[in-house]
């Protein structure tokens, strides 16, 4: 039974290695998922600020060379703002995988805990059961012979 206890032991410290591991791997998940919402925050406040420019200029009057560049200007603000808002839902997949795998881990580590120390409590028990028995059979002195 010791042996078996130290296997565990050894088990039980490893599954909660890879829950570190795995809660790190999680935060740097969000961190980066963060950024880049942080990211596609400012490209849609550049984007706004750049449209209002461009609106200004529009009515006091502009070239048309002018009016394609702010066109293409904006067209390729819109098209780094829908890859960003691409980015970030496969960031916010791996996210919820990173979050899943981390749930798993914690949640097997946990068990091994509980386990463990349900282990623990069942040998007391059976010692203080062995100790009872012991108890029991000795020969008692205060008998009346």
């Amino acid at each position: 039974m010791a042996n078996d206890y130290i296997n565990l032991d050894a088990v039980r410290k490893l599954a909660e290695q890879k829950t570190s591991l795995s809660a790190r791997k999680l935060a740097e998940a969000q961190g980066k998922r963060r950024q880049e919402q942080q990211q596609l925050d400012q490209l849609r406040v550049f984007y706004a600020d750049y449209l209002a420019q461009f609106e200004r200029l529009a009515q006091t009057g502009l070239s048309v060379s002018q009016l394609l560049d702010f066109r293409v200007f904006l067209n390729n603000l819109e098209e780094a703002i829908g890859q960003s808002e691409q980015q970030i839902a496969l960031s916010g997949e791996k996210l919820q995988a990173q979050r899943d795998e981390w749930v798993e881990k914690k949640t097997y580590a946990d068990s091994l805990i509980d386990f463990e120390k349900r282990l623990q409590r069942q040998g007391v028990l059976e010692r203080s059961r062995q100790n009872q028995k012991e108890i029991d059979d000795r020969p008692r002195s205060d008998k009346p012979v």
